[in-house]
C-alpha cells in the first residue's frame, strides 16, 4: 500500500514566493512561483500517513523540543509550529546561537540538580 504522506514547501526568496508538493514520497509538481513577494523564509506543511506511522504524531511537546533546539542553530531566525488538530500555535526565536543554547541546558541541569538535592534530603530525613 502507498503511503500517502503529504508535505507542501513554500520558499520566499529573490522577490519570489516558490511553491512545490510532494505527496507519497515523489514529487507531484515542479517548483513554481507563484507571486512575486519581498520577504524571505520557509515554510513546511507536513501531513503524516496513518498506514506509514505506527502512530500519528501525538506527542507535540516532542515536536516542539526539536524546533527549539533547531531555533538555536538558526539564531535570529523565528521558527512556528501551528498543530492543525488543535489549532494551537508555539513560537520560537532564540537571537543568541549556541551560547543561548549552552545557557537553557545549564538551566535544566541547574533545575534537575535542585530536584535531585531535595530529593536527596528527603531521603536523608526518611532514614534518620
Amino acid at each position: 500500500m502507498l503511503c500517502q504522506i503529504e508535505l507542501n514547501l513554500k520558499v520566499c526568496r529573490d522577490g519570489g514566493e516558490y511553491f512545490q508538493e510532494y505527496k507519497a514520497r515523489r514529487t507531484v509538481s515542479k517548483t513554481k512561483k507563484v507571486r512575486r513577494s519581498n520577504e524571505t523564509g520557509t515554510e513546511i506543511t507536513f501531513y503524516p500517513s496513518s498506514t506509514t506511522f505506527s502512530s500519528v504524531i501525538s506527542k507535540i511537546d516532542k515536536i516542539h523540543k526539536r524546533i527549539q533546539e533547531l531555533s538555536f542553530l538558526k539564531c535570529r531566525r523565528f521558527n512556528k509550529c501551528i498543530d492543525e488538530r488543535t489549532g494551537k500555535s508555539k513560537k520560537f526565536k532564540n537571537s543568541g546561537g549556541l551560547s543561548s543554547y549552552v545557557t537553557y541546558l545549564k538551566g535544566t541541569k541547574n533545575t534537575l540538580q535542585k530536584f535531585l538535592n531535595a530529593l536527596l534530603l528527603k531521603m536523608m530525613l526518611v532514614l534518620k
